[in-house]
């Protein structure tokens, strides 16, 4: 449960060997001088500390808070012990030993408690995750989880909402996605989150989607090819998270083929193609076949009606089709007041 290192860590274990056999060999090589045998320790044990609140090494925050405070702990304990051999009085040493021997043992019970309950205990699931490069699509892939989670009613998680490291938006992969939506654009293949994202989701079997515009076209095979070499060059997140090359090229291939659900979002319709897009993603969670939009709505008629907002954009950029399909869908759901 506890070996769960950084990636940037995955070295502590060697420091974490080090410090076991420096405290070994302590009472082997000092045999005859408690007193030096004491300084000793209290100086591995100290610099230990030290190092290890410097370097946090573990994943979880409150395994690095622990760890320091249970060698802090074992620091105090053999203080009380080699007061002990001189003391006259025992009454104060034994109560302080006691006490510091008391609050070691729970936090080691404390410790494991919360690891166990963190096991058995159910997490929120994500009932579908988007992926996709917040440079070329924030608008847009924020409308489609709009339109999704209130067609759907399931949980719908945006990638770029995990404020953490990218390790921990691939455990949220790995662990709470149940669908993983690739809203296509041009350079999100070619981007190291995105494939580690793509990559992991594969390697567990998480059912892959992908979501492209008409106005996209899918990637060829020199398109694949130059992302794969762009990857290349910017491994070293994916290598951090011991994610391989060959491991993304396999979910590249199996999210670029036939068995990989495909929704074509039409593009001649506006901010309307985000609805009808949706629509079919909503109902395609279960189906495995490649899906294309081939019945295109009409372009919906103005009311007839005094006191309209106008809303206006360019048409060609899907950016600003996506906000302004926002607005008025917050308008005619009533999230925006009207003005008076």
């Amino acid at each position: 449960v506890f070996f769960r290192f950084k990636p940037q860590r995955y070295y502590f274990s060697l420091i974490l060997l080090c410090r076991s056999f420096l405290v070994c060999l302590v009472p082997v090589t000092i045999r005859h001088d408690s007193a030096f045998q004491v300084c000793i320790m209290s100086a591995i044990l100290a610099l230990w500390v030290l190092v290890q609140q410097q370097m946090l090494p573990w994943k979880a925050s409150w395994s690095n808070l622990l760890d320091g405070t249970m060698t802090m702990l074992l620091l105090m304990l053999l203080l009380c012990g080699s007061m002990s051999t001189a003391a006259q009085d025992m009454t104060t040493i034994r109560a302080l030993g006691t006490l510091f021997f008391a609050l070691l043992v729970a936090c080691i019970g404390l410790a494991g408690a919360f690891a166990l309950m963190s096991k058995i205990s159910p997490r929120p699931l994500v009932g579908i995750w988007i992926c996709h490069f917040k440079r070329e699509a924030d608008a847009q892939v924020h409308f489609v989880k709009t339109l999704l989670a209130d067609k759907t009613r399931r949980r719908v998680q945006l990638d770029s909402e995990i404020e953490s490291s990218l390790n921990e938006v691939v455990d949220w992969v790995k662990t709470r996605a149940q669908c993983i939506v690739v809203y296509y654009t041009k350079n999100c293949l070619a981007q190291p989150p995105c494939a580690a994202q793509i990559a992991a989701g594969h390697a567990v079997r998480v059912k892959l989607m992908m979501l492209i515009s008409e106005n996209m076209l899918m990637p060829s095979v020199d398109d694949l090819n130059q992302s794969m070499n762009f990857l290349e060059m910017a491994s070293r997140p994916l290598n951090e998270l011991y994610i391989s090359m060959k491991d993304v090229k396999r979910a590249y291939d199996h999210l670029l083929s036939e068995s990989t659900p495909c929704i074509t979002m039409p593009g001649t319709l506006g901010s309307e193609g985000f609805h009808v897009a949706t629509e079919i993603l909503s109902s395609a969670v279960h189906v495995t076949e490649s899906l294309r939009i081939t019945s295109v709505r009409e372009m919906p008629k103005l009311p007839d009606r005094q006191g309209l907002l106008l809303v206006s954009c360019d048409a060609e950029d899907p950016e600003a089709l996506a906000a302004a399909g926002a607005i008025r869908y917050c308008l005619d759901r009533h999230e925006v007041k009207h003005p008076e």
